[in-house]
């Protein structure tokens, strides 16, 4: 069995498995062979070294009421890096202060924040995109601003209704004008320069 938080990684052609079968899927010599395809997402970096595998509340076992989903991922190959989006308080580690937003490097095998994170009222990402061939991550869902934190008390961050991009190479945020405000957006598509999305207002 293979612990895993909300979120795990399956190789159908990892360990001493037949690998792929001709038509792509995997065969197994044995069902702990299949249960060896399997990975959690943990983060062994100290100083708590995977105390949680995925994403999770912040904190004590008292807080474990606390929902947690993750809605939505985007694979950057360039950088081998994963993008998490849902509604999580940490990454990796309990003691991770990471909302919602996260990156998990498939190279390190290590959490991170995204661009400072984003903030507001119960800070919610709904939905991620990476254009073909473009080095833009797009981030929408529930929040008021990028680049901080609700705990960065001391930055001010950047206004955004609700949908804003993430330059994967120079790591800066476009808000997009402003977003869309009173909105919670589920949705996006990127068509060339004109960005679609679908919410639900009010």
């Amino acid at each position: 069995m293979v612990k895993a938080r909300n979120i795990a990684m399956w190789d159908p052609a990892a360990a001493n498995g037949e690998g792929r079968s001709a038509k792509g899927g995997a065969t197994f010599s044995s069902f702990k062979d299949c249960h060896s395809r399997w990975s959690s997402l943990c983060d062994s970096n100290p100083p708590n070294r995977c105390d949680i595998d995925g994403v999770s509340y912040r904190g004590t076992s008292a807080q474990a009421a606390s929902p947690v989903y993750v809605f939505s991922l985007a694979y950057h190959a360039a950088s081998n890096m994963l993008y998490v989006g849902g509604l999580f308080q940490s990454a990796g580690q309990r003691y991770a202060n990471i909302n919602s937003l996260a990156a998990f490097s498939l190279t390190s095998k290590s959490w991170s924040i995204v661009g400072g994170g984003i903030a507001g009222p119960s800070p919610v990402v709904h939905a991620l995109y990476i254009s073909p061939g473009s080095q833009d991550l797009y981030v929408a869902g529930s929040f008021s601003a990028v680049g901080k934190q609700n705990s960065d008390v001391l930055s001010a961050g950047l206004n955004a209704g609700n949908i804003a991009v993430f330059s994967l190479t120079s790591g800066s945020w476009n808000t997009l004008n402003g977003g869309i405000p009173d909105a919670d957006i589920r949705t996006v598509a990127v068509d060339g320069q004109t960005v679609g999305q679908a919410s639900k207002l009010g």
